[in-house]
């Protein structure tokens, strides 16, 4: 039988519900159809991140310290767009430090605005970026940061940073996640900054390509193991946590299929149905017969029985344990 058990946060609802399961049963081993993986869902709120559109306002060229002599066609000179070297698309974004004297930085720069962010105060962030380092030294690296500014002075809320860099001659890919937390942000920016080398015969050239900050939306179904993905004999089931997006939840698809399948989840050797009370709920899969191995549950999300809208898979496997007979 296929359970649900209840951990503290889930007794109330269980008890309140009258939880009926549908019993799971043995199967021969059997073909299952192709994974209906979940697509992407994030949302990028950054203008011109693949350098596509050369006139563009979404970025501001910045030559570090401002000189007098400092004009935008200096920096245009040395932050420019360019077809020689792309991660993606048609056109990247190049860092010449030739072009500059010793204990200069090179960057760019892009305002959002707080309408823009505050759709997504509380979820998560992730900012990440792609960089080709042409010449220079062997290693180098810059930096990306984004900032909130509040209050009437524009006082800096909060910051996080990342650093950015690679070997010559291949693209690298560097990134960092948060939770937004607006506050009292007035206005938030994210920038690129690369600094001069103190060897003037090194100076670097870059290209930077796809700057992304997306909002990571959580998926419409999530799986995770509650106390480990090895199962010890003679323990006979695998509990896992199953999380249910709140506007699928609110839409009815609350049924799983569960399928203990082969490590590719291709080859199902069990089945069960449950319908789960809450939009995080905890499924305890019955293995007790499954011999040692390795495995993957598979598990379905939809309306009715069988139906399979969303799908994860979480591998797992068993082993034999110290009490094992």
């Amino acid at each position: 039988m296929t359970r649900l058990v209840a951990p503290r946060w889930l007794i109330a609802v269980v008890v309140s519900t009258g939880l009926r399961v549908g019993g799971a049963r043995a199967a021969e081993t059997t073909t299952l159809p192709p994974m209906r993986a979940q697509a992407a869902d994030a949302i990028d709120l950054v203008q011109n991140g693949g350098m596509e559109d050369a006139d563009s306002k979404g970025w501001r060229f910045v030559d570090w310290p401002p000189r007098p002599e400092t004009s935008d066609r200096l920096i245009a000179k040395s932050i420019f767009y360019s077809q020689d070297i792309v991660h993606s698309g048609v056109t990247s974004l190049c860092f010449d430090h030739a072009t500059v004297g010793p204990d200069r930085i090179l960057g760019l720069r892009q305002f959002i605005a707080t309408d823009t962010l505050a759709p997504h105060d509380g979820q998560r962030i992730r900012i990440s970026a792609w960089i080709w380092v042409a010449s220079g030294p062997p290693f180098y690296e810059g930096g990306v940061t984004t900032r909130q500014w509040g209050g009437e002075q524009s006082a800096l809320l909060d910051a996080k940073s990342f650093s950015l860099g690679g070997n010559k001659g291949e693209w690298h890919y560097a990134s960092t996640e948060f939770t937004l937390n607006l506050g009292e942000t007035r206005y938030a920016d994210l920038s690129v900054n690369f600094p001069a080398t103190p060897n003037q015969n090194e100076s670097p050239i870059c290209y930077v390509d796809d700057i992304k900050m997306e909002v990571l939306r959580e998926p419409a179904l999530s799986v995770a193991p509650l106390f480990g993905q090895t199962v010890l004999s003679p323990e006979g089931e695998l509990p896992v946590v199953a999380c249910i997006r709140e506007v699928e939840f609110v839409a009815g698809l609350n049924k799983v299929r569960w399928n203990i399948t082969d490590p590719t989840g291709e080859k199902a050797y069990s089945e069960g149905d449950a319908m789960l009370p809450s939009e995080k709920s905890v499924l305890e899969v019955p293995l007790r017969e499954l011999p040692t191995g390795s495995y993957g549950l598979r598990i379905a999300l939809g309306k009715s029985k069988g139906e399979r809208i969303h799908e994860v898979l979480l591998p797992f496997r068993k082993a034999d344990g110290p009490f094992t007979r």
